[in-house]
Formats: C-alpha cells, structure tokens, sequence
C-alpha cells in the first residue's frame, strides 16, 4: 500500500509562497487497477506523482509505500541517449536486478523494438524512445506505476495496443494517472480521486468524481 497521511508541499518563487499540497490524505492498495487522479492546471498534479516516485519528499506529514515505485512512464530520465537501445535495456536490467535475456525479449516484443536494438538511442525518433521507456517501466513488474497525463501513448495502433495490455494485466498491478481530461478517467479508471486545494478527495466511483471534478472547474 502507499499511504499519504497529512503530506504537506510547498514551494518559493522570490518571497512568495505556494501551497501545493496541504494535509493531503490518501491511500493506493497494491493491485488497485488504474485509479485516476483528476486535477486542473497548477493543481498539484506533477507534484503529487514525482512525491510518489520518490523524486520529492514531503515538507510535512508521512508517506509510507510498501512495494516497488516505476519513474513517471513518460519520463525519458531512466534513459542514456549516447547508448544503444540494447545497452540501454541491459544497463536498467543489472540496476534493478532483472533477467538481461527476459527484458530484453519482452521489451523487444511489446515496445516493436526488434529492428533498432543495436541503434543509439539519439538517433532515433521521439516516438520510438518513448515506447522504449514506457515499455521497459511496464515489463519490470514494478508493484506500482505512475502516468503523467497519457496513460498510453504512441500511434493509434500502439495505443490500442497498450491499452489491451493494461486492460488484460489490471488486475496484477496499479497504475496511478494524474490527468486533468475527465474522458481519459472515464475511459481507462475503475476509480478516481480528484486534487484540489492541495487536498485529494474520494469518491467511490470515477463517474462521481468526474462530476466532482467538471462543478469545480465550472465554479472557477
């Protein structure tokens, strides 16, 4: 479980400060499915998933994660653009103790990476490094994965592709989507929170929190 209990973030731009998070409760039960969090602009969103990758810690309150965290599958960092796509799989293989031989099959097979294995990295398109990374975080078996904003990504066929993977593989894992389209928590959430004054509030199903989430930004 990841457990966010009274997490309090906040920023300094010259003298001002800004409240990101404040008091945030909240909890993600280890294979959950895909839970969306629903947020407008400036919401806290970014904020709130680099706290559960680990990439910030909280100012004030506890957070408290048991199981193992992916990066933000949109996130090129894990990534060194001067190696090859084979280097690249084989270097994040030895750092988290996975098979060499089976990540490199899976994520061969799954990202349709077979016929740029040996090119360097930056050489290649954006799109093809995207599914590179975004593939390797989802054949890693972590306990928990995080999106920021596409839950899938690529050309339409790629996408329908993930999003069968994702939807056939639900029940094995969670992934958490911080989003602010109400059509992609519709979509891809069996339930949602929605972020809003630094705060995240529940709901027992996604369609009730995306009502929540269109009279707040209607309100504004």
């Amino acid at each position: 479980m990841i457990l966010l209990e009274d997490v309090s973030v906040s920023f300094r731009k010259g003298r001002a400060r800004r409240d990101v998070l404040v008091n945030l409760c909240g909890s993600f039960e280890r294979n959950g499915g895909i839970v969306g969090i629903l947020g407008q602009r400036e919401a806290g969103k970014t904020t709130l998933i680099n706290l559960l990758a680990g990439n910030l810690t909280p100012q004030a309150g506890k957070l408290t994660c048991h199981g193992s965290v992916s990066w933000v599958l949109s996130s090129h960092r894990p990534l060194l653009p001067t190696m090859t796509v084979r280097a690249n799989i084989r270097f994040i293989a030895m750092l988290y103790s996975a098979s060499v031989h089976g990540l490199m099959r899976d994520v061969a097979d799954l990202a349709d990476l077979h016929d740029v294995m040996d090119l360097r990295l930056n050489t290649l398109s954006r799109d093809i490094q995207s599914r590179l990374v975004y593939c390797l975080g989802l054949c890693l078996r972590f306990d928990y994965y995080l999106a920021d904003e596409a839950i899938v990504i690529g050309d339409n066929a790629f996408r329908e592709k993930m999003t069968g993977y994702l939807a056939a593989t639900a029940s094995e894992r969670t992934v958490i989507l911080v989003s602010r389209s109400p059509a992609a928590i519709k979509k891809h959430c069996e339930r949602a929170y929605v972020l809003h004054d630094g705060q995240l509030l529940s709901f027992d199903r996604t369609t009730q929190a995306i009502r929540a989430f269109k009279a707040l930004d209607d309100a504004k």
